[in-house]
């Protein structure tokens, strides 16, 4: 388990399985952070890859935006 406590811990799995993208973004958060702390730079070409499959994934299951509003 990471750093949050239990009940924290317990919390943020609730709260993620509500909103997938909010999942795949906290993923994404842990596996850079693991790169950091671990000093893996080898996998950070694997990781960007990751975030921009992410991203082109998220950019299609967004709600159409209302007139005269910017995304």
């Amino acid at each position: 388990m990471s750093e949050l406590g239990e009940q924290r811990h317990a919390h943020l799995i609730e709260l993620l399985a509500g909103c997938p993208g909010m999942a795949v973004l906290a993923e994404l958060v842990s596996g850079f952070a693991r790169i950091v702390t671990e000093h893996r730079g080898r996998d950070l070409d694997d990781w960007m890859s990751s975030a921009r499959a992410a991203s082109s994934w998220s950019e299609t299951r967004r709600p159409p935006s209302k007139v005269g509003q910017s995304r």
